[in-house]
């Protein structure tokens, strides 16, 4: 048996306007049917009905995902917009808190296209905006995610019951542009819908790594600059210290006094000042600074 096999619980949410086949795609990569009204209490006998949404493992990169799919009508957002207006804390959740998303439209519906290309994608980036990791905000002004778009409903294009809106080679291009693949797939193959989220597995662990990059080099950055800061004012306080120097001879016949610089007046108790600060004691020093004289 391997030792140490990582596995993960995350969130998906598939974004689409009404009608484009959300529920559907959900389903088929869930349970593999077409549609499956999901009544989460009706799965537990137990007198307390249990809500939790249904989740899927999927192997990657010898990984185990476990995979929560959430959909999401865009149609229903956007009725809600407005200066005033704001979304539910369940929309709210669902947009800011998953880390891959499904842009989903309707082949043969250039509108919802647009809608998912234009507004789905820039509600999902302000959102993220507001995303923190303990405390710190991300470097480029947001959380990054994972994110597929898939042009759905091709079986209805093949069988010519309905024509074509958004060619393929436009969806291509926009998914190339930000980063993403585009995939055409119909709801009744799960094979092609397990390669999307295979896709957008991969997707979500790039993001993370570049999030990771640059939160690392933000805090390397951060360090540096207090460490320049310190130096500078140990420096003024160097400068700011009398040197040595000889008062003369007030007696004839005694030595000549002479005045060490003052170091032990910055150190805490208990720590001996034999000369400048080494390194290891710089964070210490700092503390017995003057405000003015911190970094």
């Amino acid at each position: 048996m391997s030792a140490s096999k990582v596995e993960r619980g995350v969130t998906v949410t598939v974004l689409g306007e009404s009608g484009v086949g959300k529920t559907c795609f959900a389903d088929r990569f869930l349970t593999n049917k077409h549609f499956a009204l999901y009544a989460p209490w009706e799965q537990n006998s137990a007198s307390q009905p249990q809500f939790e949404s249904p989740k899927r493992a999927l192997e990657f990169d010898s990984e185990t995902w476990n995979l929560k799919v959430e959909d999401v009508s865009l149609t229903t957002i956007c009725a809600r917009a407005g200066p005033e207006s704001r979304l539910t804390t369940v929309l709210y959740d669902l947009l800011s808190e998953p880390l891959g998303f499904v842009l989903l439209y309707d082949i043969a519906d250039k509108e919802s296209y647009d809608r998912v290309t234009e507004q789905g994608w820039h509600i999902i980036q302000a959102w993220r905006k507001e995303k923190t990791r303990e405390g710190k905000e991300f470097p480029m002004g947001g959380q990054r995610f994972g994110c597929v778009l898939v042009g759905n409903k091709l079986d209805v294009i093949e069988k010519g019951e309905k024509t074509r809106q958004v060619r393929k080679s436009l969806a291509d291009e926009w998914a190339g542009m930000h980063g993403m693949r585009h995939f055409e797939v119909d709801t009744f193959s799960q094979a092609t819908i397990d390669e999307v989220m295979r896709a957008l597995v991969k997707n979500i662990k790039r993001a993370e790594g570049m999030d990771n990059d640059e939160m690392e080099r933000a805090a390397y950055e951060a360090e540096t600059t207090h460490k320049t800061g310190l130096a500078k004012s140990f420096s003024k306080l160097r400068d700011a210290l009398p040197s040595s120097k000889s008062k003369g001879k007030q007696n004839a016949g005694q030595p000549t006094s002479i005045e060490e610089p003052r170091w032990h007046m910055f150190f805490p108790a208990g720590i001996a000042a034999t000369g400048p600060p080494s390194d290891s004691e710089l964070p210490l020093l700092n503390k017995t600074l003057p405000p003015s004289a911190q970094t």
